[in-house]
């Protein structure tokens, strides 16, 4: 049950946070730790216990994905009106996956770092503050050119810190570049579905495909990660919470970011920020022998 409650909570804390400029992944890790304290799921963060909450995110960003194709349903038929946008996008995606492969390993150990998280925080929050300050941004989808796709690519390849937000970071990387502010925001969630359907690949479609070509143990292929039934039950749970409560946050987003801008945002993650550092310091501070 208590791997039930975990899943439900951080279904809906990935619901909310994917597609709002505060870092799902930060949530993930910080909410992760201490949830797998309360609820003893986990908590000690061992290497096993890392790669379970890694295979949790990427699971719950199914759930978002599967949320952006049914909100986005319109324009993801309408690009096969628009090639040159299509282009774009791909463009984006592969600069990002240039960047941030090659550091994949490095990226995957950060998620049992709260204190990263949190710096993660700050910067998302320094990102926003700068995206504020761009003003009369005139610059339409129909308008984006390599120009865009490239500087938002870069910018979404260090989104897999946690802490960073994706939306935040590629949205203020499309105003920074001229978008106006919807256009950015609707470019930012287009290229979220490649973003994250290619890490679903590569970590759960490249072990089955080790699993069943070529006759790699299930438990090697998925160390740390409860194949039955009642292990992989937990993980459907909160795909689906976090596919149900993306719908609602989504569709909030871009009106909010559009009529009020970001600045609630910038206090929140400074806010987070801060309380997981005195976090991390009091815990540091109890566990240092005297």
């Amino acid at each position: 049950m208590a791997y039930y409650l975990e899943a439900i909570l951080l279904g809906i804390l990935q619901g909310i946070a994917e597609f709002l400029p505060i870092s799902s992944d930060g949530h993930l890790t910080v909410f992760g730790k201490i949830l797998g304290d309360l609820l003893g799921t986990g908590g000690s963060m061992n290497p096993e216990e890392n790669r379970r909450l890694l295979l949790m995110v990427i699971v719950l960003h199914i759930g978002s994905l599967a949320t952006l194709i049914v909100v986005f349903w319109k324009d993801l038929l309408g690009l096969l009106k628009k090639p040159k946008l299509v282009g774009w996008i791909l463009l984006t995606t592969v600069i990002t996956a240039i960047i941030a492969i090659p550091f994949k390993k490095q990226l995957e150990s950060m998620f049992d770092s709260p204190t990263i998280a949190a710096i993660g925080w700050l910067i998302t929050a320094a990102f926003l503050w700068f995206a504020e300050r761009m003003k009369n941004n005139t610059l339409k989808l129909e308008d984006l050119g390599w120009k865009q796709s490239v500087v938002v690519g870069i910018f979404q390849a260090i989104a897999p810190v946690p802490g960073i937000s994706r939306s935040g970071t590629t949205i203020t990387a499309g105003l920074l570049t001229g978008l106006d502010r919807e256009s950015a925001a609707r470019f930012s969630f287009l290229i979220a579905m490649p973003a994250i359907a290619g890490a679903a690949v590569l970590e759960i479609v490249k072990p089955l495909v080790e699993i069943f070509l070529k006759g790699t143990p299930a438990a090697e292929a998925f160390p740390g990660t409860d194949l039955s039934v009642a292990g992989l039950a937990p993980l459907v749970v909160g795909a689906i919470v976090s596919f149900l409560v993306g719908l609602v946050a989504l569709k909030w987003l871009i009106q909010f970011i559009v009529k009020r801008g970001m600045n609630w945002f910038i206090i929140y993650l400074v806010v987070m920020a801060t309380l997981t550092l005195l976090w991390q310091a009091i815990a540091v501070t109890v566990t240092v022998p005297v």
